[in-house]
């Protein structure tokens, strides 16, 4: 773990405080595959560019995204989601 710590003055009696982290990879593989390799439960599939849309609120209540809202999903994990969520898909 590398960490880079940066100080600036905010006044005369305030400094303010920025704190970058890095774990150089330590564990240089996809949370998919970690999870596989430690025997935890698996990582889940997640809608990135759905919520990433602008026009969506995030307080969003409905039906599941479509499956191109989803990066490296297969159609059998897409239908599992729906299955688990008990939502219909798009």
């Amino acid at each position: 773990m590398i960490q880079l710590i940066l100080h600036f003055p905010i006044n005369d009696r305030k400094e303010g405080k920025i704190i970058f982290r890095d774990s150089y990879l330590l564990l240089p593989s996809s949370l998919r595959k970690l999870a596989k390799s430690f025997n935890v439960e698996d990582k889940t599939f997640f809608p990135f560019k759905f919520v990433n849309n602008t026009n969506v609120n995030l307080d969003y209540i409905g039906d599941i995204p479509s499956i191109d809202m989803f990066d490296n999903i297969d159609q059998e994990n897409y239908n599992n989601i729906s299955q688990c969520f008990g939502g219909t898909t798009n």
